[in-house]
């Protein structure tokens, strides 16, 4: 996992466990922003969202890709793993991971 993928995911976590509820990656990506968790370097913000949801997918356990991360946070309710479905955070997350985005969430609030 580089940096930036890190820093994308914790943010993502973040984002998720203050909605309170599965969410989609746009659902994700407007939390993110309103409670300013990471600064986007991309032109647009179909492109901010689609690299959120390449970090997710990432870091989900139940998406395909070949390139996944050794630390998954999240999964996809329906089984899929697109920008659409509904995306949770899985309850075996990574326990320091978990610690620290709680210690962030509450340091940013």
């Amino acid at each position: 996992m580089n940096k930036t993928d890190k820093t994308i995911a914790i943010a993502a976590y973040l984002s998720l466990k203050k909605i309170g509820r599965p969410s989609t990656v746009g659902e994700i990506y407007k939390e993110i922003n309103r409670l300013t968790l990471y600064k986007f370097g991309t032109p647009s913000e179909s492109k901010d969202i689609g690299v959120l949801g390449l970090s997710i997918k990432r870091h989900m356990t139940n998406s395909r890709r070949n390139d996944k991360a050794a630390c998954m946070l999240f999964r996809s309710i329906d089984g899929f793993a697109s920008n659409t479905s509904l995306i949770t955070i899985i309850k075996s997350a990574p326990r320091q991971i978990a610690i620290t985005a709680d210690l962030l969430l509450k340091a940013k609030l």
